[in-house]
């Protein structure tokens, strides 16, 4: 079902009308350029990054605003539609509450049966982790358990080369929460309130019939530590350790997932975007135009979230694994890794080697219809305004804002913008393309499967209180209960999550934008809505030969922006 979109009133378009009446052009075009430099004066002074380091940021590298205005926070039109569900989250919140009673857990029946497990590498909170095991030496090198533990999990050295060549072999390998060490110390943490493991878990991929999926066949509880010390591996025939195991992989994703590539990744492109846009490009400029539904309330949302990461008692603190300041080095760790690469969806999938194994991959199928539509719309949009190359090039504008976004001090976009400066039409078009796709469907597959997902604090624990075993430790069910969120954080969680579940509008539908009313930009939407429709219909047939549909990468249910 198609999420309920608010109507545009007609005073809002009337007002879009008569505060913006004439149409983009480009800066060499305008006949007022003057009065638009004074407004690119005025917006750098409302609109400021947070220098890094400073006591208002505590993101590492990542793009924090220390000031913006109030055009660009939360407004009635916003908050109006989302508080009937606010209210509705609530209620629900508090049936869980009486759900998640002292005798709700039964160890058998906690956590995921195998093929949710392997499922949700590939379709959940987190499936940007899972990446193709490509040879034996590195296979090797990530994981650290007996001879005998080996062959009874993934068989003899001959087996594992064959299954390798045959790119049926996978591995979810979470090393970048390893932050969680302390420095100089044991991995060991044990005596802390809860723990944040670093878990390695290998998969095989079964192609026969009826249908491929993966299976797990081996987790690794934790990294080697700084001792030495062989960290505990478990088997699906392992009983209790295998279910509890399970556990801590799932409690890995959901923090590497919300924390690093939910926030540090789309988030804080949007930050970066939200804020060069109006500092370096007049609100007469088309690309200012062509971002303005793509980055509206993403301000808003992260500065409600850097907020929240530096609260103590806040949210972040009471439902995830880490401290807040392990919480924020994981955002600001993966930003400074996500920031480096191009964001292309092709590049990624590339660099896991994921691009066409496993077969059944529901996230990278649905996502990849995107990438084109996005490209087409950009282009044919650009090419009304920019005849050529030389008209990218000596946009003054344009450049200026390149160069921001690409600056250490500015949006650190070192990946999307290797140059400083764009130099073609197709290269712009690749930057934008890029940045639709990550503040759209890439947030909206990341962000709307959590309230979906993480309202189940027994499957989904965002964290866990009890360290994992020791190596050759016996698990019992008990251990299990024991290690799951208690009553009091399991509905803080539930409701955290519930709350999210908020659909502001719809990607490609701009008739409460700016964008809408422009005649140069009247054929790219049409042809972006008739792509979208038909990524809507391929992605409702696939979902019915699916075990499992997927869905979050509907158009239907994707926002135009990171609003959320």
């Amino acid at each position: 079902m198609s999420p309920k979109i608010a109507s545009v009133p007609r005073h809002v378009l009337a007002a879009l009308r008569k505060r913006n009446p004439a149409s983009p052009c480009l800066p060499a075009s305008d006949c007022g350029s003057a009065r638009r430099r004074r407004q690119l004066a005025l917006a750098r002074r409302r609109y400021i990054y947070a220098p890094r380091g400073s006591v208002g940021h505590q993101l590492g590298r990542a793009p924090v605003s220390s000031r913006i205005p109030l055009a660009a926070r939360y407004d009635w039109s916003w908050v109006g539609p989302y508080l009937p569900r606010l209210l509705d989250s609530v209620t629900q919140a508090t049936r869980a509450w009486i759900d998640l009673g002292p005798q709700r857990r039964d160890a058998r029946k906690v956590g995921l049966d195998d093929h949710a497990f392997a499922r949700a590498r590939v379709g959940g909170v987190n499936p940007l982790t899972i990446e193709r095991v490509r040879a034996l030496d590195d296979l090797r090198g990530r994981l650290d358990v007996s001879e005998d533990m080996w062959v009874r999990t993934l068989g003899t050295q001959a087996r594992v080369r064959r299954e390798i060549a045959d790119q049926r072999l996978f591995i979810a390998d979470y090393r970048p929460l390893a932050c969680a060490q302390l420095h100089g110390s044991s991995r060991d943490l044990r005596f802390r309130e809860r723990y944040l493991a670093a878990p390695v878990a290998v998969f095989r991929e079964v192609r026969s019939a009826p249908r491929p999926r993966l299976e797990p066949v081996l987790i690794q509880l934790d990294q080697r530590d700084d001792l030495g010390l062989r960290p505990s591996a478990f088997a699906p025939s392992d009983g209790a350790g295998w279910r509890l195991a399970k556990l801590y992989v799932q409690n890995a994703d959901v923090n590497l997932g919300v924390l690093g590539h939910h926030l540090g990744g789309c988030h804080a492109l949007a930050e970066a975007f939200a804020l060069s846009t109006p500092r370096q490009l007049s609100p007469r400029h088309p690309v200012y135009v062509l971002l303005e539904p793509h980055l509206a309330y993403s301000l808003a949302v992260n500065r409600a979230a850097h907020t929240l990461l530096t609260r103590p008692g806040s949210v972040f603190e009471q439902v995830y694994s880490g401290s807040l300041p392990l919480t924020r080095s994981i955002v600001a760790r993966a930003h400074k890794r996500l920031a480096s690469q191009p964001r292309s969806l092709a590049f990624d999938l590339e660099r896991r080697g994921v691009t066409r194994y496993p077969l059944d991959y529901p996230f990278r199928d649905d996502a990849q219809l995107y990438e084109p539509a996005l490209a087409h719309f950009v282009r044919t949009y650009l090419a009304r305004f920019y005849c050529d190359d030389a008209a990218v090039r000596g946009d003054g504008e344009l450049q200026a804002w390149a160069a921001e976004l690409a600056s250490p001090a500015g949006g650190d976009m070192t990946g999307l913008l290797p140059e400083s400066q764009l130099r073609t039409r197709e290269e712009l078009s690749e930057v934008l393309a890029r940045v639709l796709f990550v503040v759209g469907p890439l947030h909206a597959a990341l962000h709307f499967a959590q309230p979906e997902l993480l309202v189940e604090p027994d499957v989904y624990p965002a964290a866990l209180f009890h360290p994992p075993p020791r190596h050759g430790e016996v698990v019992s069910a008990s251990r299990i209960s024991r290690t799951l969120p208690p009553r009091a954080v399991a509905i803080v969680q539930v409701l955290n999550n519930r709350i999210a579940e908020y659909r502001f509008d719809r990607i490609g539908d701009y008739r409460r934008y700016r964008l809408a009313h422009v005649p140069e930009a009247r054929e790219a939407i049409v042809e972006l809505t008739r792509s979208l429709r038909a990524i809507e219909s391929t992605i409702a047939a696939r979902n019915l030969t699916r075990v499992d549909p997927y869905t979050y990468l509907l158009p239907s249910r994707v926002p135009n922006s990171a609003n959320i």
